[in-house]
């Protein structure tokens, strides 16, 4: 990956005072130092060098002594530069063709269509303009989900039909996104209303739990458990993976015990959260249930996997996910470095 490093050397060398290159072949490159300053006295001192070593670019100051690599003069100098840098390189790496969420066609949901259609609108259905739809597009659902998702334009009547006298008070009433929980027979086990942004004084999520008897876990349906599963925490995040479950809202590892056989054949996903102390606790115990673990990368800055889904990475989530995720011990040591990664910005 040395032309990646010398690359993005050379896109930062505006920033850097000084700055020629010596030699092409092994490269050597020469500026005055951005970590110390190099010499206040004289201005055209320059003692910050980089040179190539075993096909790797690597920096020296004879100033200050800082050693390090070309990467992190990237990064010092332009974080945005090099969050490109790093994800130039993640697609080099994919051995595999990109992931497109688009080839991941779930299964028509007749069941729910023929028995609880009154009173909903299918997205698909929506105008350009409307509130939903619009959140559906901002979000960047994939449309091969469209045909899962619904609208409602008064929520807690529409409930109401389902599950009689769940919402005492319909008199103020309220619409929202509707997503829909099937078992493995098609059959409706819960829904889940999503608020549109109307404010702090309304739940973001509500679900509702039609059946007693099988655990509320979007995607069962779908779910094949002889192959490699994804379990996360909501229904938005687990439309970014195939064969994906959520537990909408609940602990990921309790939820999803009784319909995963093979915990080694899972990957839970926790939203990327190093100070909440219960997604850390999750993920340790998840680790110790012999669950597969994703640890979000120090690079990527975003809440969860739905943030992470722009256009530049949507392809790649998929990839990242799997090459990020560990197992036991290693994954007890992957969360603790992880979490020591502190607060976070939700850039990409």
């Amino acid at each position: 990956m040395i032309y990646l490093e010398q690359k993005y050397l050379m896109l930062a060398s505006s920033r850097l005072d000084r700055f020629r290159v010596l030699k092409n072949s092994p490269f050597l490159a020469n500026f005055r130092c951005p970590f110390c300053g190099d010499s206040e006295r004289d201005r055209r001192k320059a003692r910050g060098y980089v040179y190539e070593k075993n096909a790797r670019l690597f920096y020296s100051c004879k100033n200050c002594g800082h050693g390090t690599t070309a990467e992190k003069v990237v990064q010092h100098l332009d974080t945005q530069l090099h969050q490109e840098f790093v994800l130039e390189r993640f697609r080099e790496s994919v051995e595999d063709r990109p992931d497109r969420v688009e080839d991941f066609k779930p299964q028509p949901v007749t069941r729910f269509l023929n028995d609880w259609r009154g009173g909903l609108v299918s997205s698909l259905d929506l105008p350009c303009s409307h509130t939903a739809r619009r959140f559906l597009e901002r979000r960047r659902i994939p449309k091969a989900w469209w045909d899962h998702i619904w609208y409602a334009d008064s929520f807690k009547s529409w409930v109401n039909t389902i599950v009689p006298d769940k919402f005492e008070n319909v008199d103020v009433d309220e619409p929202r996104i509707v997503i829909s929980f099937l078992g493995r027979d098609g059959n409706l086990i819960a829904i889940q209303g999503r608020e549109l942004g109307a404010g702090n004084k309304r739940a973001k999520y509500i679900t509702i739990r039609t059946s007693d008897t099988v655990p509320h876990v979007f995607g069962l349906d779908r779910l094949d458990v002889k192959k490699r599963s994804y379990a996360l925490e909501g229904p938005f995040d687990a439309m970014f993976l195939p064969n994906a479950i959520a537990s909408a809202g609940s602990s990921i590892t309790q939820t999803i015990a009784s319909v995963i056989e093979d915990p080694a054949l899972t990957t839970v996903v926790f939203d990327n959260e190093p100070r909440n102390l219960h997604i850390v606790k999750g993920m340790e115990s998840a680790a110790h249930l012999n669950y597969g673990v994703f640890v979000w990368p120090d690079w990527v800055r975003v809440k969860d996997i739905n943030e992470l889904a722009t256009p530049n990475y949507m392809p790649y989530v998929k990839s990242l996910v799997d090459r990020h995720t560990h197992y036991g011990l290693e994954a007890v040591l992957a969360i603790r470095d992880w979490e020591k990664t502190g607060e976070l910005c939700n850039v990409v």
